[in-house]
């Protein structure tokens, strides 16, 4: 019996400590994939890791993603690239793949603008925006 009655404290413990290390954030390390179900988050990642984000795009309207200027160097981008569909059909939108490594510590806000490179004073069509929180 006396086995038994410890087993409480244990398995309340245990879902502490599980609930715990679920509130806490997490910190990425390897290559990070983002994409449009990522926009308007806070991502934690460590110096030198690669981030991409791919966002579906369409070059035959006209419209393409374009990044606003990084106003703090402890992010680097490193690639932008327009991968076709693989679709013949007439058109057909691919994707962006933008590519980012960090750098050194700091909060990084990035934002990407879905525009017309031609039209000013128009709205983007859509934006993608998240921060990454580099520690």
């Amino acid at each position: 019996m006396r086995c038994l009655a410890g087993m409480p404290v244990v398995v309340g413990l245990g879902c502490l400590l599980a609930g715990c290390s679920q509130a806490l954030p997490s910190r990425a390390i390897g290559p990070v994939e983002l994409g449009a179900a990522d926009n308007g988050r806070t991502i934690q990642v460590a110096p030198e890791t690669v981030v991409r984000i791919t966002l579906d795009s369409n070059v035959t309207t006209g419209y393409s993603w374009k990044l606003s200027p990084l106003t703090i160097g402890a992010v680097e981008k490193t690639k932008q690239e327009y991968i076709a569909p693989q679709s013949q059909m007439v058109g057909a939108g691919g994707r962006e793949v933008w590519t980012f490594t960090t750098r050194t510590a700091g909060r990084v806000p990035l934002r990407l603008e879905y525009i017309r490179p031609w039209e000013k004073d128009v709205a983007p069509a859509r934006m993608f925006e998240i921060t990454l929180d580099v520690r």
